[in-house]
């Protein structure tokens, strides 16, 4: 398994166990961690109404983590999403 993709899941523990509830990016790390399976479904513009966010802080948010911009982040998280359904194709 790639090391990037763990280390997202790794980097978004640190910021939610870190920073302070209410924080912007406490919040937006808790939505991804919560919602890690169906982000690559969600738009930019629903993870920003669901967190009472704009989509800028959701951009920055993406960019913080290390990505480009957010759809970046949403393709890496829909990469790691596939590879976790192989095994189940797999023992079907």
């Amino acid at each position: 398994m790639d090391k990037n993709r763990l280390n997202l899941i790794d980097k978004l523990n640190h910021i939610a166990n870190e920073l302070g509830v209410g924080t912007v990016d406490y919040e937006l790390a808790r939505f991804f961690l919560e919602h890690f399976k169906s982000v690559n479904t969600c738009s930019i513009y629903q993870i920003a109404a669901d967190n009472s966010v704009s989509r800028a802080c959701v951009r920055r948010f993406a960019k913080q983590l290390g990505y480009t911009n957010f759809p970046g982040m949403k393709s890496h998280v829909q990469e790691f999403d596939m590879i976790l359904m192989i095994p189940k194709k797999f023992m079907a």
